[in-house]
């Protein structure tokens, strides 16, 4: 899809946002390549931190409020023009959502804004939508193409997959095609929607920049032990057990841990720290741009990853800050959870432990420490396995090859 008389939109939950630089690298990627894309969100953000690559985006985003007016004169638009189809996708909604009271309500909000995008999209002359996340976006996406005919696809990541399935295998069979980002999620996908659905199903994994690859590594072991994380400050990222790990390893090692990101759990997860006296060795540093984060990397002597799958299957897909890791030959240990083994293979390109076991994490780091040198393997090969697998412009080339196939498809069949 490098017509330059061919537009798409990518749909999206929240822009511009730090958390969710996989979709905005994408979108830069597969312009590069000639898709020409126009950003259609839920939400506008304004977070302090704004990534550069965001910007040239902000004066052009297609964005809505459910009961504005032009949100209004939209739906009776939809409405007069074709009554049944819109009185049968409410009903619709009502009938696969109720019940699941969270995509209920949301997915019902957001009906309107649908019916506005669909009405800006035929404006815009979209002739493919791609949505990121299974859940709000997805179904919006559903709607659009159901008043249309544009044909749409998604990319599904981790928790829009493995809590709140209503509607799902819905979404699924009137896709194009589902992108996902692991191995690990389509054999989800398969148990939810069956093995005929497996052939519309494609592993296409979230990249890094061709910059992380070239991060300045500092070589001097006998500085401070300075581990990193990168996560959002969310209980299902498992921070409560770097905490524990940390705890153990302060009466025999010399450290600083940062802990790179926001979230609504930070004030517990201060209180955590100070509670076991490890506030001058365990910080909570904030949000960082992404050349922070690489020049973090550049100092960080290891990253750790403590994620953890929470009782309503909440967790992790991939993190992207381990590719970011790996590219930049950090050694990198991580859970066995998700499609995580999938990137940090244990014993060959990090190592996993088990999740909720400060044990086992401190253990793997006292490792490390006693044997770096034994490290240097597993760091080569992360960084290959980055290379073949997930940088950000091979991955993009993949999305735009499925585009294509699903444009060809869609013209044999007319």
């Amino acid at each position: 899809m490098s017509n330059p008389s061919e537009k798409m939109a990518y749909l999206v939950s929240k822009f511009p946002t730090l958390t969710e630089t996989f979709i905005l690298r994408e979108i830069v990627a597969l312009e590069r390549l000639g898709v020409a894309i126009q950003i259609y969100t839920i939400r506008r953000e304004n977070p302090e931190v704004i990534h550069d690559e965001a910007r040239p985006y902000l004066d052009d985003l297609r964005t809505v409020h459910s009961f504005a007016l032009p949100t209004l004169g939209a739906n009776l638009i939809a409405l007069l023009r074709n009554p049944f189809l819109y009185i049968t996708l409410i009903a619709l909604t009502i009938r696969e959502l109720w019940g699941c009271w969270h995509l209920f309500l949301r997915d019902l909000y957001l009906f309107p804004r649908a019916v506005a995008f669909a009405e800006w999209m035929r404006r815009d002359q979209i002739t493919h939508i791609h949505a990121h996340w299974a859940t709000h976006t997805a179904y919006m996406a559903y709607i659009i193409h159901r008043l249309t005919d544009i044909p749409y696809s998604f990319t599904a990541h981790a928790h829009d997959l493995y809590i709140r399935k209503a509607m799902l295998c819905h979404k699924v069979r009137a896709a194009k095609f589902v992108a996902t980002i692991s191995q690990f999620n389509i054999e989800e996908l398969t148990r939810d929607c069956g093995e005929a659905m497996r052939s519309q199903l494609q592993v296409v994994r979230c990249g890094v920049l061709p910059e992380h690859l070239d991060v300045p590594r500092r070589s001097d072991p006998a500085q401070l032990l300075t581990i990193l994380t990168i996560a959002s400050l969310r209980d299902y990222k498992g921070l409560e057990y770097a905490i524990r790990a940390a705890a153990l390893l302060a009466d025999s090692l010399d450290f600083r841990w940062w802990v790179v990101g926001t979230g609504p759990d930070r004030d517990s997860l201060q209180r955590q720290i100070d509670a076991a006296g490890l506030h001058d060795r365990f910080q909570l540093i904030g949000g960082r741009s992404e050349q922070a984060i690489r020049d973090l990397l550049s100092e960080a002597d290891l990253c750790v990853m403590s994620s953890v799958i929470m009782p309503d299957r909440r967790m992790e897909g991939i993190p992207v800050s381990l590719m970011e890791s790996l590219a930049a030959g950090v050694p990198t240990i991580a859970t066995r959870i998700s499609g995580i083994p999938e990137l940090v293979i244990d014993g060959v390109t990090g190592r996993l432990v088990p999740e909720r076991d400060p044990e086992a994490l401190a253990d793997a780091i006292r490792a490390y420490c006693a044997d770096r040198s034994a490290w240097q393997p597993m760091i080569e090969a992360g960084k290959a396995h980055i290379e073949r697998e997930f940088m950000v412009d091979h991955n993009a080339a993949r999305l735009q090859e499925l585009f294509a196939r699903s444009k060809t498809a869609s013209s044999s069949k007319t």
